[in-house]
């Protein structure tokens, strides 16, 4: 049965829920929409960024897989340009450096896209 205690009680609980959670927002990290490009360039440590960049490669790579109905040959081109042509690390760091406001996985999206088209 429900009487003022439990009501008081009740309102007790929401309260600390509330400055809880106003605390907790205050104190809390930036959220992924802040990850830019940018951030990468600046803020990653140098041996964090090309493990970063190889994980981005193997989501979009394996995109690119489904997408062409599970052909390994869509993923090769990927591959080859980020593996083997030693020149898409510098590539990444200038695109990145030109639209250091978007999202890393956006502006290497696009980079793959230009090289080995859709």
């Amino acid at each position: 049965m429900w009487d003022t205690r439990n009501i008081n009680r009740c309102k007790i609980d929401a309260l600390a829920a509330i400055l809880f959670s106003a605390v907790f927002a205050a104190s809390a990290p930036a959220t992924a929409t802040d990850f830019t490009a940018g951030v990468v360039l600046t803020e990653m440590e140098d041996a964090d960024r090309y493990p970063y960049l190889a994980g981005i490669v193997e989501g979009l790579a394996y995109a690119r897989y489904k997408q062409a109905g599970k052909d390994p040959e869509s993923m090769a081109c990927v591959y080859d340009w980020f593996y083997e042509s030693g020149t898409a690390t510098d590539q990444i760091y200038a695109a990145f450096a030109r639209f250091e406001k978007h999202t890393p996985g956006a502006v290497m999206a696009a980079l793959i896209e230009r090289r080995c088209g859709r």
